[in-house]
């Protein structure tokens, strides 16, 4: 699912959905990359704080 955009849900800071492109999976994180007013973020998640993640469909609106 590497460069696919989807939906991470995480227990991380009370419950966060994160909604950007899957860019890397590591040992044990995974990061997702999504732009906000113009600045690109990426942000490592690890897996012990994921909940679940789901692709979005083909064409999905994020903003």
């Amino acid at each position: 699912m590497i460069g696919v955009n989807v939906t991470v849900v995480t227990t991380a800071y009370g419950q966060l959905a994160v909604i950007g492109t899957l860019t890397r999976v590591g040992s044990d994180y995974a990061l997702i990359a999504f732009e906000e007013n113009q600045a690109l973020y990426e942000l490592r998640i690890p897996f012990v704080n994921i909940a679940y993640v789901h692709a979005n469909p083909c064409g999905w609106i994020t903003s």
